[in-house]
């Protein structure tokens, strides 16, 4: 079936120098109270404290982020341990 060839819209486009919206933001720690943006409810953070991307060296968004390589650090003990 043929589809139309259309132009990215501007406002879609990445701009020069984007980032993730996670960049260099504040990471909380276990125990740490969280809410819900949406329901306001809360309960303690359980989560990574780190970044767990693990192509962060690669990629030009994390430039420049504190937790840029983490991500590939716990990959590689992960598949040390056989995982």
């Amino acid at each position: 079936m043929p589809v139309v060839d259309t132009p990215v819209h501007e406002k879609v486009r990445e701009k020069e120098g984007a980032v993730y919206g996670c960049w260099n933001m504040h990471r909380p720690t276990v125990g740490d109270t969280v809410s819900s943006s949406y329901s306001g409810e809360k309960w303690p953070y359980v989560f990574s404290e780190e970044c767990r991307f693990d192509m962060s060296l690669k990629d030009p968004k994390c430039e420049g982020c504190e937790w840029r390589g983490s991500g590939e650090k716990y990959d590689e003990m992960v598949r040390s341990k056989g995982k």
